[in-house]
């Protein structure tokens, strides 16, 4: 009961970052509890997994995405093209 308290009172004080750092160890925790349970906490554990996956691929691409943005717009070559068009 006092670890969890503490996780809300850390989830509560400290940035978003952190938040979803302590979203994703008690969702491993649950989904750990769940493999040893029965073969549906599996398939629920095989889903949660995959959330976790995908959602961390889209961060992935939205970062690479955002890179190649800000390139192009600091590119002094690409904007005089644009200004010329």
């Amino acid at each position: 009961m006092i670890i969890l308290v503490i996780i809300l009172i850390l989830a509560v004080l400290f940035p978003k970052g952190i938040k979803n750092l302590i979203s994703l160890a008690l969702i491993s925790i649950f989904a750990l509890f769940l493999w040893e349970i029965a073969w549906w906490g599996k398939v629920i554990d095989v889903l949660i997994m995959i959330s976790i996956v995908s959602a961390f691929i889209y961060g992935i691409v939205q970062a690479i995405k955002e890179g190649k943005e800000e390139q192009s717009n600091k590119s002094p070559s690409k904007s005089l093209h644009k200004k010329q068009m």
